[in-house]
C-alpha cells in the first residue's frame, strides 16, 4: 500500500484500491445483482475455503467472481436478501437520475455482507444508461 501511494513521481499502477470487508461466516462471499426494469437476479458466490486457512494462498482463500468453478458455490439469494438488494439498486438508480439526469436501463452490481451484518456496495461491472 505504501509503495502504491508513494508512487507520486512515477506512473501509477492500474487497478482498484479498496478496503477489505471481512465477510460474514468466515468465507469470502460476493453477492451479484443483475437488474433491469423487469428483472432482478441475485446470486451469492461463496469461496469454499475459510479466509483464515493460511495453508492456502490468498487467491484460493478469497477468490469469488474471478475464481474457477471448483473454488466457489453459487447459491440463489433468499427472498429477504433479494428485497434488500432491490432496495439498494433502486437507491442507486434514483441517485443516477437525480445527479446525472440519466436513466439506468440495466446494471450488474456486486455487494458483500460484512461480519457485522452490513451490506457494502463493492463495484459495478456494467451500467447501461439512456438520456
Amino acid at each position: 500500500l505504501k509503495e502504491f501511494l508513494d508512487a507520486a513521481h512515477t506512473e501509477k499502477p492500474k487497478g482498484l484500491l479498496q478496503k477489505f470487508v471481512k465477510p460474514k461466516g468466515g468465507k469470502n462471499t460476493v453477492i451479484s445483482a443483475t437488474w433491469s426494469s423487469n428483472l432482478l437476479l441475485v446470486e451469492s458466490l461463496t469461496n469454499i475455503h475459510s479466509i483464515n486457512d493460511t495453508r492456502l494462498d490468498i487467491f484460493r482463500r478469497h477468490a469469488t467472481l474471478e475464481a474457477p468453478p471448483d473454488l466457489v458455490h453459487s447459491i440463489p439469494a433468499t427472498p429477504v436478501l433479494t428485497r434488500t438488494i432491490n432496495a439498494l439498486c433502486t437507491h442507486i438508480i434514483s441517485h443516477c437520475q437525480s445527479i446525472d439526469h440519466v436513466t439506468v436501463n440495466r446494471m450488474v452490481l456486486h455487494f458483500k455482507i460484512s461480519d457485522s451484518n452490513q451490506i457494502f456496495f463493492l463495484f459495478a461491472t456494467s451500467i447501461r444508461l439512456s438520456d
